[in-house]
């Protein structure tokens, strides 16, 4: 994956039916795959208030957030900017939490420096299917007991999200999908379940 691509995504809730549905549009699953997840954050929840999320996915640092401001709201679709350069995830979280870029070496040392603690931490079971149409669907089963689909389209900048939104929705269609609203994801769900405080300030800042 490049450094930074603009995800585009809708989830949902599936279904034992679903992976036979995908295959009769022609998907292919690409990857059977087991994901390890750690999310930091400091004690005010500078970073998640500020809807950047900071994890160490399968020991590689990554960070998502909004591509600049604009609304990130699609109806039930999403839109992030995933990092993945620790320089620009340096630069990225160094500017929400207003330290000086050019103290850290690495995202380890800032975090440790920075006093970010993890705050979540989980592992997926993941199924990743391709289609002809440019979109892939991840189909995830959290360890904590959390299940959903996402409907996925990558993009080079915020300009070509629109066709984007076009081939998630023409698919979702397809899926049977009806959902008009966001759907919970899976941080959704375990910062409802374990972390309650910090799900209600995030719900205040209206970030989930």
């Amino acid at each position: 994956m490049d450094s930074l691509s603009l995800e585009v995504e809708r989830k949902f809730f599936f279904k034992p039916e679903t992976e036979l549905k995908l295959r009769d549009l022609g998907a292919e699953l690409k990857r059977d795959q087991r994901i390890y997840d750690r999310y930091f954050d400091n004690e005010h929840f500078q970073l998640t208030l500020a809807d950047h999320w900071l994890r160490m996915r399968d020991g590689y640092w990554e960070l998502k957030c909004p591509p600049g401001k604009i609304d990130n709201s699609f109806g039930p679709a999403t839109h992030y900017l995933e990092i993945t350069q620790e320089e620009d995830i340096i630069c990225r979280v160094c500017k929400v939490l207003g330290l000086i870029q050019t103290a850290w070496i690495s995202v380890a040392d800032l975090v440790q420096s920075a006093g970010l603690d993890e705050f979540a931490s989980f592992v997926t079971e993941r199924k990743v299917y391709t289609l002809p149409c440019g979109s892939h669907v991840d189909l995830d089963k959290a360890d904590f007991g959390y299940q959903i689909g996402e409907i996925e389209v990558l993009v080079s900048d915020v300009s070509k999200t629109d066709n984007a939104l076009e081939k998630i929705n023409s698919l979702a269609e397809k899926l049977g999908l009806t959902n008009t609203e966001r759907i919970p994801g899976k941080m959704d769900a375990f910062l409802m379940q374990f972390r309650p405080l910090h799900y209600k300030k995030l719900q205040e800042a209206h970030i989930l």
